[in-house]
C-alpha cells in the first residue's frame, strides 16, 4: 500500500495522508502541547488508528507505539551508532539509512518491510499489505516527523 503525504509536517496542523488516487486515507496530526509530545494517524471516522506518544524521561529518545488503543511496542532511537538509526524491538524492526535522508527503508532481518522516499514536500510510504501496515505506517512517519528533524539535513 503506497500513502502519499503532500505537505511538510507541522505541529498542531492536520496533514492528509492520501492514496495514488488522492483519496485522504487518514490524518496525521502531531500534538505538541501534550505532556508527551504525541503524533496521532486518524482514520477516515476521526478514531485514532496509530498513537506514537514520547515516553519521559527519554534517553535515548523512545515513543510508545499503539494500534487502535492497543500497544505494540516502544520505538526508539539508538544513538550508539553512527549515522543514529531507529528501532521497533517488538516488531525486530530497524531503519537503514540516515534518519535525516531523503530515503529510509525499514528491515526486519534481511528482508525489507516498509520504506519512505522523500521528494521536495512530498513523502511516499511505501507499506506492506498485511496487519503490519499501521505499525509499519507509525514507525515511518516517527521518523519522517520527529527523528528525521533532529539529524543534520541531508535533503
Amino acid at each position: 500500500m503506497k500513502l502519499f503525504l503532500e505537505t511538510a509536517f507541522r505541529w498542531n496542523t492536520p496533514c492528509p495522508l492520501t492514496d495514488g488516487a488522492g483519496r485522504i486515507r487518514y490524518t496525521l496530526v502531531g500534538d505538541a502541547f501534550h505532556l508527551r509530545r504525541k503524533l496521532r494517524v486518524l482514520d477516515l471516522a476521526g478514531r485514532e488508528a496509530v498513537g506514537l506518544c514520547q515516553v519521559l524521561p527519554g534517553f535515548p529518545p523512545r515513543y510508545e507505539a499503539e494500534v487502535y488503543g492497543k500497544p505494540v511496542g516502544e520505538i526508539l532511537k539508538d544513538l550508539t551508532v553512527r549515522p543514529a538509526c531507529c528501532l521497533f524491538p517488538a516488531r525486530n524492526w530497524r531503519a537503514e539509512g540516515p534518519l535525516g535522508a531523503a530515503s529510509v527503508s525499514v528491515w526486519e532481518g534481511s528482508a525489507p518491510v516498509a520504506s519512505l522516499q522523500v521528494s521536495g514536500r512530498q513523502t511516499v510510504l511505501d507499506l506492506p499489505e498485511d496487519d503490519s501496515a499501521l505499525p509499519a505506517l507509525g514507525f515511518l512517519l516517527l521518523i519522517r516527523c520527529i527523528f528525521a528533524d533532529q539529524e543534520p539535513r541531508r535533503l
